[in-house]
């Protein structure tokens, strides 16, 4: 179980930041969709930490990733704090086998 990322079917309202596999296609909330809720974002210092790692990330907006850009996300994890850490360690799970799929997943923000 996830402590800060939940799938389609567990979303309770619409106040999440959603991870899609590969291009935002115009279609919200799919199934294979990973999400986190806006105040986990937050609270957890996430949407700070993409913001300097991720150049052009939004968080109201679309942000495309690959997986060199990825990649940086995890190493410069490795030297924050055990939430942010941990959060991420739960999403590249999912990072990984979308970008198997694809070669870039969407950060959608809201």
């Amino acid at each position: 179980m996830s402590k800060y990322f939940c799938t389609e079917s567990e979303r309770s309202g619409t106040c999440y930041h959603e991870f899609q596999k590969g291009k935002f296609c115009g279609e919200f909330w799919k199934a294979d969709s990973l999400l986190i809720h806006d105040d986990d974002l937050y609270k957890i210092g996430l949407e700070n930490f993409l913001n300097k790692v991720l150049s052009g990330y939004s968080p109201y907006g679309e942000t495309v990733v690959d997986a060199k850009q990825w990649n940086r996300v995890v190493k410069c994890a490795e030297q924050a704090d055990a939430k942010l850490q941990q959060a991420v360690k739960e999403a590249d799970i999912w990072v990984q086998s979308a970008l198997k799929e694809y070669a870039v997943f969407t950060i959608l923000g809201i």
